[in-house]
């Protein structure tokens, strides 16, 4: 059997270890005992039940799996390995095991790389370990790759264990690679990932994540300079201005008196801009974004708008706060949009208005080479600057209901000291739509391919267009 035998065959699911216990120890015990040689001692993990268990199902049948032991502070383990005692979490990826007929069809790596993926991006642990007994320890070459270094080896339970460690830096570096692990992989197979997040509210007897875990998931600032995004922002908000000035003539938004939240509002402009709209007269209007450097400016430049930094998935607004909640260029820089959306809906009223735009890399339109580079970066990047391609099931996952969809076609077919808009399409000149991806020149990892693509762009007479698209939900 090979990966392509898989395509559209197999489902991911986070499992109940309670619903599905038979079939996790039936597995470990066919690849543990029946094909490595163990005792039966060797499937079992004491808390099994508490823990995080991702399978693989084919036909119906628990082919491949892994499970994920979160630990909060330090316990038995963690001493008896001597490992850096934290307050904070620690990941161990352990017990994957798979049938032996699926190996060498990327399953067990996908499931590794969705687990580890999934439980970084909730759990934001201080660092990753893993224990490998003897028999295993070549494995080691291959969890190197991704930042697990040596860091000992010890005799516990019985066992002679190399212990490896991935620490805060080697996960962040390892992110990039393992999102593309399993953006390649999935596609290969066409299979859905499922979310964690939902899991762990279903199932509140595993270790739940504090709430400030995700603060950081936003991230996009974690590599870009204020100085340097400032003037890009500032544009970015006056375009959005002429692509939404008739758009939300058409919304039924709730009556004043009512309080709208620009989230994620950068400098402010476009937030500013809003409150100047006759549709939004009598309303209250409040601005939130991660970054300090943004409030500041903000609240110094537009003084009669209530600005707070803060992040999206922790708002620390009262319940059933707003009437209206704007992201512009938000939902594409989360690694966790669904537990975004369930801190909106939370503070969204009931049949309160969530407005989205962003843009969508898919619908990119151009030469080869510039497209290599808006695919790579599209890669690379943490987030997903596709998102919009699945929001709506997302959204409608969390009770939120797509009521109006709309797109803008942004072109560089227009003049260079002017902005026009017209049956759906936004003329930009040639600098003013490079300028909009300038931002990709910053990430080394695609510089490269950016230098390629702007040789080519400024060489050329070349037409590029790329969609802006909107998204209007109602709390359900």
């Amino acid at each position: 059997m090979n990966i392509h035998d898989l395509k559209g065959k197999i489902i991911l699911k986070w499992l109940n270890y309670k619903e599905h216990s038979k079939q996790i120890l039936e597995l470990r015990r066919k690849v543990f005992v029946e094909h490595q040689g163990f005792d039966m001692s060797f499937i079992n993990i004491e808390g099994d039940e508490n823990y995080l268990h991702l399978g693989a199902f084919f036909e119906g049948q628990l082919v491949s799996m892994i499970t994920g032991v979160v630990i909060k502070g330090t316990n038995k383990l963690i001493k008896g390995l001597n490992l850096p005692e934290t307050l904070g979490y620690k990941l161990q990826p352990t017990k994957r095991a798979e049938l032996k007929e699926f190996r060498g069809t990327r399953l067990a790596e996908l499931i590794s790389t969705c687990m580890w993926k999934s439980i970084v991006a909730v759990y934001q642990p201080d660092y990753s370990f893993i224990e490998l007994i003897e028999v295993h320890k070549k494995l080691g070459l291959y969890y190197s790759s991704f930042g697990y270094k040596l860091d000992s080896i010890v005799e516990f339970d019985g066992f002679k264990l190399n212990v490896y460690i991935q620490n805060n830096d080697d996960i962040n570096n390892s992110y990039k690679k393992f999102k593309r692990l399993e953006d390649v992989i999935s596609t290969i197979i066409s299979v859905k990932i499922p979310s964690l997040s939902n899991h762990l509210e279903k199932n509140p007897e595993i270790l739940q994540p504090e709430k400030n875990a995700s603060t950081n998931n936003n991230l996009y600032l974690n590599m870009l300079s204020f100085q340097d995004e400032l003037p890009r922002l500032l544009a970015q908000g006056r375009l959005l201005g002429v692509i939404q000035k008739n758009l939300i003539e058409t919304i039924d938004f709730p009556k004043a008196p009512a309080n709208l939240l620009d989230i994620g509002c950068g400098p402010g402009l476009y937030l500013f801009s809003l409150r100047k709209k006759k549709k939004l007269k009598g309303y209250k209007f409040s601005g939130m974004d991660i970054s300090n450097d943004m409030i500041s400016f903000a609240r110094l430049s537009y003084r009669k708008i209530a600005w707070k930094q803060g992040s999206i998935y922790n708002t620390k607004y009262d319940a059933e706060t707003f009437d209206v909640i704007h992201a512009s260029f938000l939902m594409i820089h989360l690694a966790t949009p669904e537990i975004a959306l369930k801190e909106l809906f939370r503070i969204l009223k009931p049949g309160g208005i969530l407005y989205i735009v962003d843009v969508n890399d898919s619908t990119f339109e151009g030469p080869k080479v510039i497209k290599k580079m808006i695919n790579k970066h599209t890669v690379y990047y943490e987030g997903n600057r596709n998102i919009l391609n699945t929001l709506p099931e997302l959204a409608k996952s969390q009770s939120f209901d797509l009521i109006k969809k709309s797109f803008a076609t942004v072109s560089n077919l227009g003049f260079e000291n002017e902005i026009t808009m017209k049956d759906s399409v936004l003329k930009l000149g040639r600098m003013k739509m490079w300028a909009m991806f300038a931002f990709i020149s910053q990430r080394e990892d695609v510089q490269s391919y950016y230098q390629k693509a702007e040789q080519h762009y400024f060489s050329t007479e070349c037409e590029i267009s790329i969609q802006i698209q909107t998204q209007v939900y109602k709390k359900i």
